[in-house]
């Protein structure tokens, strides 16, 4: 049978495709010797079950100028796009009195500071130009290794200016009641490059004293300067030994290792454990241990924090500084280009990407439906109820095991929607700075204080922090057990109340099903129902029976062919058994023939998107997801169901013997 024609058929939008928009799903098709013309009608569900849905409405679609792909997710991204700049015009344009502190006050008092950034405002230009030059001559007179340190501090909670160690709080794999302190050398990337070869060495030096020269040194004396700094970035460099970052990301238990305030004592030379702390603003109470995922890293940075090394650290500081992380350096240190006939359009972007807390509660106040909440939630609950049965009826699973996906149902936490507003806190109106540079700082400064305090504090299971309420996507968060599905991607084209519950159920329910699985696919499995990591509570027959199911999916989505490649079976695994359990659990809710219809048609109409040539090739060969149509097709031609309702047959094209049609559950 005859998987290979169903990759064959999967090509047929290539063709309708490339006349109208100069886009494809990938590839070109052969047309019968005799046969010059192809037509819509030409495609059936027996022959490629995504066009038989989609070809029309693809036909109908163009790229817009600069974007990469078109179609349902596109229209969901621009119209909250179009929304969130509708609401930043009301408030900016408004003539109400904002309560100090309130999201609509700082929202169009930064939004006026933009304005005046965009348009060169010299006034507010001089006034960044101080607040840098000042960090920059503080630096130059340091006089010794432990003054940088402490000023290193200030720095990284002030200024937003990477210093050689950053750190962040996160949960614990290993227990998720308390947090813990991560500590990453942020030179990783550097150390990498120099000592990978002479020419990126070179490059290093040549971008270091670039930045030099920007802050007003003469030419020879900032190549000499960068020069050393490359010097010792080579010498830290010898000591380390560098891991590629997929094995990193194969294992990622290797960013949590952890090590007590003794062991890190031991392993220092010229800090003391308070002041390393210190460094990373924690003073008045100290972690008792720290998790130091790149130790060797670490050690080898922290041996030259002597005098010895002062001028180097000096400059490496003076890069940091001047290194934009904000976009809104004053035009004295700004590299880019600043368009002012862009200012309104740029300021609200930066509104949306800045302040996405602020303009998110807005919007939820604006748009997010009840009704909508209402029946995110029932579907979430009827797939979740669904999973009971599909792991009641998995025969290749033991009872222990059974057990243990039954519990992670049991503890699995839905955050639908978006959270609870914050109440107005008028001392938030002193976050608005003479500037937007000094503004965003101010905000920087914030989140990152209300990040540290988290320290201490018991983790709370819930995951609108994971995922933002404008964003148009969906995600299951392996450490919390928790799926977010946020506001924004509760769109019309998602989910219409309107709409029969099956087509709701192909669209957003399938996308809830497919989140619910990766509670449970080879990475998701290893977290328990509290989001603990126990990758031995699964029994070891379990973890081997579902090995040889991974093959079988390995080796069946490998057969597809797009552009020209095979679909990487490896890569994208997890994915499409998260794509086959959404749709079987929605398929197996839906029960009869008429109402599964509509789940499978609906399900394909949420694929309905076009991409760039470009896009798609990089997709086939790095995204972990596979091509839309194949998501599609590959997905559906593994039910009965599918064969029973559109008398699919052997010898079609989306025919796929019995003992092929790979299952999940």
């Amino acid at each position: 049978m005859k998987k290979g024609r169903i990759a064959a058929l999967l090509l047929i939008p290539a063709l309708l495709l490339a006349g109208c928009s100069g886009t494809s799903a990938g590839g070109t098709i052969q047309i019968a010797e005799g046969e010059t013309e192809f037509h819509i009608s030409d495609i059936t569900p027996a022959s490629d079950f995504y066009g038989y849905v989609n070809a029309e409405t693809l036909m109908g679609l163009e790229l817009e100028p600069g974007k990469n792909y078109a179609g349902v997710t596109a229209d969901m991204v621009k119209n909250t796009s179009e929304q969130l700049d509708g609401l930043i015009e009301e408030i900016v344009t408004s003539k109400k009195d904002y309560p100090g502190g309130s999201n609509e006050q700082l929202i169009r008092e930064a939004y006026n500071l933009m304005i005046a950034f965009y348009n060169g405002d010299e006034t507010k230009d001089k006034s960044d130009e101080a607040v840098i030059s000042g960090l920059i001559e503080r630096t130059n007179k340091i006089s010794d290794m432990d003054e940088l340190i402490e000023y290193w501090g200030e720095l990284s909670s002030d200024y937003n200016v990477c210093i050689p160690f950053e750190s962040a709080v996160t949960t614990d794999i290993y227990n998720t009641k308390r947090n813990i302190l991560m500590v990453k050398t942020y030179l990783a990337a550097s150390l990498e490059e120099v000592s990978s070869s002479p020419i990126k060495a070179g490059i290093e030096r040549d971008n270091f004293k670039a930045v030099l020269c920007l802050s007003g040194m003469d030419e020879p004396v900032a190549r000499e300067k960068a020069t050393n700094m490359v010097l010792m970035y080579s010498a830290i460099a010898g000591k380390c030994e560098f891991e590629e970052e997929d094995e990193v990301d194969k294992d990622f238990t290797k960013n949590y290792v952890y090590f007590t305030k003794d062991e890190v004592s031991e392993r220092l030379s010229n800090l003391s454990y308070e002041r390393l702390c210190k460094m990373l603003g924690y003073e008045d109470r100290l972690p008792e241990e720290l998790c130091i995922p790149e130790i060797d890293e670490f050690v080898a940075i922290e041996e030259t924090f002597d005098n010895d090394h002062l001028e180097q650290w000096k400059d490496h500081t003076i890069v940091m500084i001047l290194t934009d992380t904000t976009g809104y350096f004053p035009r004295k240190y700004n590299t880019k280009e600043i368009k002012a006939n862009k200012a309104d359009e740029n300021a609200k972007k930066a509104i949306k990407n800045v302040m996405e807390d602020q303009i998110s509660e807005i919007y939820v106040a604006r748009y997010e439906d009840s009704r909508k909440v209402e029946l995110a939630t029932e579907i979430c609950n009827d797939l979740k109820e669904e999973y009971y049965e599909l792991i009641k009826q998995a025969d290749w699973m033991s009872d222990e095991g059974k057990a243990y996906c039954r519990n992670k149902l049991d503890n699995m936490i839905f955050n639908i929607g978006s959270d609870n507003p914050k109440e107005v806190d008028e001392k938030q109106a002193d976050l608005i700075g003479e500037t937007i540079y000094q503004t965003y700082l101010n905000f920087c400064k914030k989140e990152k204080a209300e990040h540290k305090k988290t320290l201490f504090d018991t983790p709370v299971r819930e995951g609108f922090s994971s995922m933002s309420p404008i964003t148009i996507n969906a995600c299951y968060v392996p450490t919390l057990n928790c799926i977010v599905i946020p506001t924004a991607y509760m769109a019309d084209e998602n989910l219409d109340f309107s709409k029969s519950y099956e087509w709701n159920l192909g669209h957003l329910g399938s996308t809830i099903g497919h989140e619910i699985s990766h509670g449970f696919d080879s990475q998701g499995i290893m977290f328990d129902g509290l989001g603990n990591y126990v990758p031995e509570a699964m029994p070891s027959e379990d973890r081997q029976a579902f090995e040889e199911l991974q093959e079988k999916a390995v080796k069946y989505y490998s057969t597809f062919t797009f552009f020209g490649s095979h679909v990487n079976g490896k890569i994208t695994l997890t994915e499409n058994f998260a794509d086959i359990s959404g749709l079987q659990a929605c398929l197996e809710i839906a029960e009869t023939p008429d109402k599964q219809k509509e789940v499978l048609e609906a399900y394909a109409q949420s694929y309905a998107d076009i991409y760039t040539d470009e896009w798609l090739k990089d997709q086939i060969a790095t995204d972990e997801h596979s091509p839309n149509n194949i998501r599609v097709n590959a997905v559906v031609s593994i039910f009965d169901c599918f064969y029973e309702i559109y008398d699919v047959k052997e010898g079609d094209e989306m025919y796929v013997a019995p003992e092929d049609r790979i299952r999940r559950w």
